[in-house]
């Protein structure tokens, strides 16, 4: 009679001889038996990996011992910054004309530097563009030997952009014609009262105003003179 039991070859090869109730019992104790076995080691299995999911990491060394964040290095920030440009203005008025330049206004009679007690005491005439020229960084005058010799001033200072802006708002008020030349932007004014010939010219580019005042005699190429003689 054939065996349906599922287990029956464990008790055959365990004992050949066994009757089929015996069998039975014992298939059916071992199918307990199993279920207590694989059923206890799924739950163990269960129970590790909770474990071991709750676990703190360790290091990958091996050693057990618990791995402690380590902060990432941030880049350092890096500031830029320009370094101070030296001015380019000259130490003195000997080195703001050309030799060319000399030659010519001593041709008519003026010396560079010469003590005068005449009218110009500034690049400008105007009160508000005198007050911008309070400190200049460099005071030159021409004028002559003899009284009624032309007279020339002109001062170089260094300003800010809003000084700049309010000289230029200033100059277009007083009716100045602009010119835009040398890489800058100049102003200039000639007039006459009565017999006298008076003007000013004033030049700006890069931070540098050059103001000059005459009377008598405006000398041509002036100007251009004095910001090729800086920015060379």
């Amino acid at each position: 009679m054939k065996n349906d039991d599922p287990l029956d070859w464990v008790t055959r090869f365990d004992d050949p001889v066994v009757d089929a109730a015996e069998r039975t019992q014992r298939s059916r104790g071992l199918t307990i038996g199993l279920g207590v076995l694989f059923g206890g080691g799924a739950i163990a299995a269960i129970a590790f990996l909770v474990t071991a999911l709750s676990r703190p990491a360790v290091e990958e060394s091996g050693l057990g011992t618990e791995r402690t964040p380590t902060a990432t290095p941030s880049a350092p920030v890096v500031v830029e910054t320009s370094a101070p440009q030296s001015s380019l203005i000259p130490d003195g008025c000997d080195g703001l004309f050309s030799d060319g330049m000399v030659a010519t206004l001593t041709g008519v009679g003026l010396d560079l530097g010469a003590d005068w007690g005449g009218d110009l005491a500034s690049g400008s005439a105007d009160a508000e563009l005198r007050a911008l020229l309070d400190e200049p960084a460099l005071d030159c005058h021409w004028t002559g030997s003899t009284a009624g010799s032309p007279l020339l001033l002109t001062q170089v200072a260094e300003i800010s952009s809003h000084e700049t802006d309010l000289a230029t708002a200033r100059l277009e008020q007083l009716g100045f014609n602009q010119l835009s030349e040398l890489g800058g932007v100049r102003y200039v004014l000639e007039q006459r009262t009565g017999s006298q010939l008076t003007g000013e010219s004033h030049f700006f580019r890069e931070g540098l105003w050059f103001a000059t005042h005459w009377q008598g005699h405006g000398q041509y190429g002036y100007t251009a003179d004095m910001v090729n003689s800086v920015f060379s």
